[in-house]
Order: C-alpha cells, then structure tokens, then sequence
C-alpha cells in the first residue's frame, strides 16, 4: 500500500486503498475472531473491482487493443523475457481474486457458521466472473483446474452448512469448456432478418442468434413470407377501389386476406393483414357504397405505407406526408356521406400513430458522447392510449371496438416497456480527456412498470374478447409481464406456447429472444432455484434448455457457458459439455 500511495492520486487513494490498508491489518491472523475483519476485506476487494489495479496495471499503449489480447500479449512476452511468476502477477490484478481468497480464509477461521456459508458462496460466485473477463482469464480458469476447486468449494459448502440457504438455494458449481475452435465474435447481427438492435427495443438485454425458431437453430426456407403476387395485388387496391362494386371488392379483400395469413412469417407480413383483415371488416358493413370505398381504402393505404411497408416494384411518386392523410381524414369527415364510416376514419389516425416512431428523449446521459441524453425511437404510446380510450367513448358499439382496446393494451404495455441503451462508463483512473470508456447497458422506460396497471389493461381485453383477433398478442404480453415479474412458471408456459403457434408465426422471433432471456436468469443465484424447479416440471422447456446449452461450448458470450455441468447434473441430462479442465 505503500508503494500504490505513491502513485496514485489523493482522493482515490482514499476512497479505495486506504481503506483497504485498514481492513487488511484489522484481518491479518488466522483467529476466529478476524474472521468477521477477513468477510469485510473480501467486500471491500470486490467492491474495488475495476477501479484499482486495471489502471495503470493494465494500462495500454494503444487503448484500442482488448484487455483479452492484452493479457494474452503481456503473458507471451513475460514467458520469453523468462520472468517468474507470470501468471500470478496477472491473475493478481483482478480484485476479485483477492475478494475470494479472503472470504475462503473468513470460511476457514470460522466453519460451519452463517458468515461461513455466506463466504464460501461468495467466493464460488467469482470464479464464473473471472473467467468470463477474457479469454486469457478462462484458459487460466482450466489451466488450474477451477472446475475441481468449485465442487470441492461446493461440496464443503454443503458439509458445513447444508441448512443454509448458500447450500440449498443460491450455490452452484462451474465448469470451463474448451476455448472455441473459431475465433468467438459473438453474435450474427442480423439472422433471419431480425436485428440485434431490435432485442434491446424490445426490451431484451440479451439476444442468442439462432435462437429457438427451428431445431437446428436455422431459418426455415418454407417460411418465406406472404408472396410476391400477393403483395402486388395488394399494391394496386386503392386503383380498384375506383372501379369495382363493393360486394367484388370484398370478395377480391377476402381471398387476399386468406392468402396472405397463409404466408405469415413476420412483423412486417403481420402490418400487410392487419390492413387487409381491416378492409374485410370495412367490406362486410351494411350499406357500404363505392363512394364510401373510394374515399376510405386510398386513406387507408396510406396509412399503410406511412408504417414503413414497401411496396413491391417502384417506388410510388405520388406518397403523402401523414399530415396530408390526417387532413384527407378530416376533410373526409366533414362530408355527411361518410358519417357511417367515420369510425374507421377516425381509427385510421391511431394507425398513422402505430406506423410513427419518433426520436424520444430518456433521462440517461452517455458520457462517451459528451454528457448528452441517449434517444430512443419510439412510437408515442401516450398519445396512443390516449386516443384509443376516446375511440371507444365516442363508438362504443363500433366493429373497431376490439382493435381499439387491444390498442389500449398495447400502448400501457409498451409504455412501461424497457429500452436497453448501451453507454460509455469512464475506466476508473483514467483521465478525462483520454475519453477511455467501457459500454455498459441502461434500461429506460418512459413510466414505471406498474404489472396492475398493464394486467388490468390486458384482461378488459381478454374479458371482452377472450378469443379475440389479437389474442396471441396478448398472451405475448403477458408472457413478457410474467418474465420480468420472475413468474417463471407462468413465463414458460406463455413463451413455449407462443413459440409453438404456427398461425402466429411473425411473434416466433419475440418468444425465440424472451426464452433465451428466461434461461439465461439460472446465471443468477437469487433466481436459479425457483427457475429450475418451473423449468423440471416442464419436459418441454427441459427440451428447449438442452438445445440452448449444447450451443454454450462452442460461444464465449452465452450465458450459461458454465452452467452446462451443474445443469445437465440437476436436470438429469446426458453428457452435453467435454470439459478440458477434466482429466
């Protein structure tokens, strides 16, 4: 300490190390009376993580280079140089690893105790944390057999204290497969079309690629979308809508309808048939004339196109702004003729308000781009609720009646939604103008999730429409409330059943990303029993977990790469992780 006091600052030495000085002498001994003093100096090592010995220990000449190929590097380096102690030194300059050798000496001074339990579960709790820091970090974490000393730390847990709640509940033991055969990227950005980006929107801080759409982990070529023909068929119906008799139009919308909703494979085929399911629905009121068709589908096609759907073939000249379609609404609302369409009329400026994403301000601030506030694009869902609550004051007997309240529930959904921001987090001791950051993620939702609030929503909709057009919306909702309320039960059901739906394909990919997300909460300790015993009681999901932990091996960022034995042994799987650490 003495020497770091030289060089280091005033104030972080003060903050970090001097503290750390006065612990380390108030636990220096064996005795069992230091070990309340050693559990306290494991606290304050972990609590340091990061802010001591990254900076100036690890600190690079070219910043750009990862900390992974620089430990990498210095290790290479160290052993032609012929230096002792090469990977002691670098394995010292994780905090974590001295928080672990203090909380494994409290253990020691005073077993069979509740700080004992506690200890050795925190120091279990490093080793998956160390290794994942690198790759350098994990060859280490096999090197020196880390997945016999995590047992072997397990099993004394469980001898000591098998009471505690560390023994029964929050303890696991790890294991450090082989490094990648490739070199582990991460991700795809981009697999059957759907982005990594949209997982965040979503609200998803975690997305696997492949995820669980098909067995083999690929998109299905027979789940390619609605047709070309179709689409050019729908492409030409506001020229059709001048010409035809209303009781042809509804006959050519109905067959367009069925066509289409065979063809469902995505977000974007689900905006075609909601149009096409709303012109059906338009089609078969009493008394519709051609004048009322020719004023109502142009409008309702442009509010189509305003969603971002893109025809096929050219781009069309004649495209309005929405502000145009809102005053052709209006214009056509002022017409006594159009007065028993008026509800559709009006309804189409909530779907102009579905189509519309704006760039929203949050309250999170990223200092990597100098302090600014992070944007989200976002459609206003305030408004949304807003407008839908008055639709179904002013029609409440009308056929749009079930589209509004799911509306509704969308938009109190969505509004306590999370949007998963990354950020620039400065690295500790660096100074300000190096601009040296860290990407940490920020969840923002533009108002507090309130489950009451959002369920309430959802069941006035199930209540009134309990096999409803947008019933598999809803169970997606609500498949979403029950993941982020840890209703893992509920979670599963919903996700696996939503996955299985073969007539709701466009809402695969959201169940595909949320069951990865479900899984990847065994990583934590506070949740793993309870998700283990939901997922044991359902043959399914223990299907869906296997597939997902037999892609662990093979990528350094899943988030179950060291789970794989621990689960396989508490599930009863077969052998599904060759382990290099293993004799």
């Amino acid at each position: 300490f003495g020497e770091a006091k030289k060089l280091m600052p005033p104030g972080q030495f003060q903050l970090a190390a001097e503290k750390l000085e006065t612990l380390t002498k108030a636990a220096t001994g064996s005795e069992p009376e230091k070990a309340e003093a050693m559990s306290r100096l494991g606290d304050a090592w972990a609590e340091a993580r990061g802010k001591l010995l990254r900076v100036p220990l690890d600190a690079r000449g070219n910043w750009e280079d990862s900390l992974d190929r620089n430990a990498i590097t210095r290790r290479q380096n160290g052993q032609s140089l012929q230096f002792q102690e090469i990977d002691t030194e670098l394995e010292q300059r994780d905090e974590l690893r001295h928080a672990a050798r203090w909380w494994l000496a409290a253990a020691r001074a005073r077993p069979g105790t509740p700080l004992s339990a506690r200890a050795r579960w925190k120091a279990l709790e490093t080793m998956p944390k160390i290794a994942r820091v690198s790759e350098y970090a994990e060859e280490r974490a096999r090197e020196s057999k880390s997945e016999a000393v995590s047992r072997e730390i397990y099993e004394k847990l469980r001898e000591e204290s098998p009471d505690s709640a560390e023994a029964t509940r929050l303890a696991a033991y790890w294991s450090f497969p082989a490094s990648p055969q490739s070199a582990d990227q991460g991700i795809d950005e981009d697999y059957a079309g759907f982005k990594l980006r949209d997982a965040h929107i979503m609200g998803y801080p975690i997305y696997e690629a492949g995820g669980f759409d098909s067995a083999d982990g690929e998109p299905d070529p027979d789940e390619g979308g609605i047709e070309r023909e179709v689409l050019e068929r729908v492409a030409v119906l506001p020229g059709k809508a001048e010409f035809m008799e209303p009781s042809q139009f509804a006959s050519e919308i109905k067959q367009l309808a069925d066509a289409a909703r065979r063809k469902l494979a995505s977000a974007r085929d689900a905006t075609v048939i909601n149009f096409l399911d709303d012109l059906v629905l338009f089609s078969s009121e009493p008394n519709i004339s051609r004048e009322m068709l020719k004023a109502y589908v142009p409008v309702r096609f442009q509010v189509l196109e305003s969603s971002g759907w893109d025809r096929p073939g050219p781009e069309d000249p004649a495209a309005i702004s929405d502000d145009d379609i809102r005053a052709k609404i209006d214009e056509a609302l002022r017409d006594p003729a159009f007065q028993p369409i008026a509800d559709y009329l009006e309804f189409s400026r909530i779907g102009l308000l579905s189509g519309e994403r704006t760039e929203m301000e949050t309250d999170i601030f990223d200092p990597k781009d100098d302090g600014a506030p992070v944007t989200v694009k976002s459609r206003d869902y305030s408004e949304m609720e807003k407008l839908a609550a008055d639709f179904l004051k002013k029609y409440p007997h009308s056929r749009k009646r079930e589209a509004a309240m799911f509306v509704l529930a969308r938009s109190v959904q969505a509004l306590s939604r999370p949007y998963i921001v990354q950020i620039g987090v400065p690295i500790p001791g660096t100074a300000p103008d190096e601009r040296v950051f860290d990407i940490a993620e920020k969840s923002y939702q533009a108002e507090a999730f309130d489950p009451k609030r959002v369920l309430a929503a959802l069941d006035a909709y199930d209540h009134e429409y309990p096999k409803g057009r947008y019933a598999a919306d809803v169970r997606n909702f609500r498949g979403m409330i029950s993941w982020r309320t840890h209703d893992w039960g509920s979670a599963l059901d919903l996700t696996i059943a939503q996955l299985n739906d073969d007539s709701n394909r466009d809402l695969h990919a959201e169940a595909s990303i949320r069951l990865v997300n479900i899984f990847a909460a065994l990583e934590q300790a506070e949740y793993r029993a309870d998700l283990l015993d939901a997922i044991r009681a359902r043959p399914l999901a223990i299907r869906h977990l296997k597939g997902f932990l037999a892609r662990a091996s093979s990528s350094r960022t899943h988030p179950l790469r060291y789970l794989q034995a621990y689960l396989g042994d508490r599930l009863g799987l077969e052998a599904i992780v060759q382990n290099s650490s293993s004799p």
